[in-house]
């Protein structure tokens, strides 16, 4: 009769804590300034539903400490805050204005210029998208985080300018998910994700 006996084998995850590394091989193809095809099979992205469908006003619009930001996914809209405008307002995906009436509003990205990034997030142990706007008033652009949830309502948040000329924003909802990615949410809790600087212990019989 065989004896049993009980190991432990430890693995080291030789990277920082915390740390989100881009997985070479995750791409998300784009299709439109506010559409993109994951190579990885889950789908594609289409924030079309969240674009405003009035050319005069952004879908999502906050204030912050002088500043009104709006951001319009598809298509470019002329935003009038306390008389600034948006230059290249047809082409226009992120705006800074002036909300004291002081000044002009600026582009901080074009509609022409997205390009769509998927990276693995190990910490949230998931894929992740973001899109950024080039081709803003000087060298300013923007980058728009998207943030898979089950709603479709969504939620906009400025994050920060960091570093100067860079516009840090997320936006939240069901549309900024692949289309295959609500499936692969719902079965998540039951797989096991390793954050950097983890230790996997395995324990098993012999």
């Amino acid at each position: 009769r065989n004896r049993m006996a009980l190991h432990a084998v430890v693995l080291f995850v030789a990277l920082s804590c915390g740390m989100t590394s881009t997985r070479a091989d995750l791409d998300c193809k784009k299709l439109s300034s506010c559409s993109c095809q994951m190579n990885d099979g889950t789908g594609t992205i289409d924030l079309s539903p969240l674009a405003s469908k009035n050319k005069d006003q952004a879908a999502f619009v906050q204030p912050v400490e002088g500043y009104v930001y709006t951001y319009n996914p598809c298509t470019g809209v002329d935003y009038n805050q306390a008389n600034g405008t948006c230059q290249a307002k047809d082409n226009v995906a992120v705006c800074q204005v002036f909300d004291t009436g002081k000044g002009k509003g600026v582009s901080c990205g074009a509609q022409s210029e997205a390009a769509f990034n998927a990276y693995y997030d190990n910490e949230a142990g998931e894929t992740k998208v973001n899109v950024t706007y080039q081709g803003g008033e000087g060298t300013r652009l923007a980058t728009v985080i998207l943030v898979c949830t089950g709603t479709e309502d969504p939620d906009f948040k400025f994050i920060a300018e960091d570093p100067p000329g860079h516009y840090n924003m997320v936006l939240s909802s069901s549309h900024c998910c692949s289309s295959g990615q609500h499936i692969r949410k719902k079965h998540s809790h039951n797989s096991m994700a390793i954050s950097g600087g983890s230790i996997l212990v395995i324990l098993y019989t012999l």
